[in-house]
């Protein structure tokens, strides 16, 4: 019985997106944060490849955070696109209740909830993007979630409040700190079929005439 519920534990696998956050206890990132959003591209209840803003070494001690998971603490094994792979450590992380807790998130399709707010906030099938400063710098950067009206962003980067940038090649300017970055509210809606594209995509023209003419 035992052996048979172990195994089907360590079977539980769901292949896809799922918000969370994660740290590095051992780094500290150059802007000074702590924390950093992620998206889960594979999670199974002893290890998890996500898409992340910011990479360690190998071996380095991660914790993270999955929405609808929980917290889960572990290392660096492997860098994957847009990211990097881990491993749970078996000591600190309940292998039954990860895998109750990834079954229920596969079987509801968490991601097809609605959304109540006006401008319906989704996640970017690819996080990784740029942002544009109005100096011209340009610093990678990941999105959280994005909306018609505005995007989450996490990167080591710690812009002002009020603080013009495009991300990609939507201007906008930052309306709020979060714990894994901040909030960029654009300065014109844009259409959700096309804003992903656009928030990936830097403008052919890379001065300050970009700011200048939202």
């Amino acid at each position: 019985m035992l052996r048979a519920a172990k195994k089907t534990a360590e079977n539980i696998r769901f292949v896809g997106r799922v918000p969370g956050r994660y740290t590095f206890p051992d780094y500290r990132a150059e802007s000074g944060l702590e924390t950093f959003a992620c998206i889960t591209q594979g999670v199974t209840p002893r290890n998890a490849a996500v898409s992340a803003p910011l990479v360690a070494d190998l071996g380095e001690r991660v914790s993270a955070n999955f929405d609808n998971i929980g917290v889960v603490h572990g290392h660096v094994t492997r860098f994957v696109e847009g990211g990097f792979a881990m491993d749970f450590d078996p000591d600190s992380n309940n292998l039954e209740k990860l895998a109750e807790r990834i079954k229920w998130v596969k079987k509801m399709k968490v991601f097809g909830v609605a959304d109540s707010r006006e401008h319906r906030r989704v996640l970017p099938r690819d996080p990784q993007s740029t942002l544009l400063l109005a100096d011209g710098h340009q610093v990678k950067c990941f999105i959280v979630d994005m909306s018609a009206s505005g995007v989450a962003i996490s990167a080591d980067y710690h812009p002002p409040l009020d603080t013009r940038l495009a991300v990609g090649s939507v201007v906008g300017s930052v309306v709020r700190h979060l714990k894994v970055g901040f909030a960029v509210k654009f300065t014109e809606t844009q259409s959700l079929d096309t804003i992903e594209e656009l928030l990936t995509k830097l403008p052919v023209s890379q001065s300050r005439s970009t700011f200048a003419a939202a």
